[in-house]
């Protein structure tokens, strides 16, 4: 049976880390040694978020909101932001945690 390319990449991920980290240390360019640098951070820690806000509008309602300061438009879109939680009850008979996932693990 063949690995698919992710499970490769996970085999070798204690290799692939200390390399980044060599290049990061020891890299000749700055542009190499800050590509690993990125490499690590976004490993480690996820890529940040980047928030894209697209909404439908008329050419009116675009330029009720381009005349709204920054405080204005956070004061709209707080409520928003606010995260969503779920009281979630499994039926009878059903196990109330996930079974998990073997890639990973």
């Amino acid at each position: 049976m063949s690995k698919t390319i992710d499970a490769l990449a996970r085999d070798h991920t204690e290799e692939i880390i200390a390399k980044a980290l060599d290049i990061m240390r020891d890299g000749e360019k700055d542009s190499d040694r800050m590509a690993a640098i990125k490499f690590l951070a976004e490993t480690g820690h996820g890529k940040p978020n980047q928030a894209i806000i697209a909404l439908p509008m008329t050419k009116r309602m675009a330029e009720q909101l381009y005349g709204l300061t920054i405080d204005q438009l956070l004061e709209i879109i707080e409520p928003a932001r606010t995260p969503l939680t779920i009281d979630y009850k499994p039926p009878t008979g059903v196990a109330a945690e996930p079974e998990k996932d073997p890639l990973l693990d």
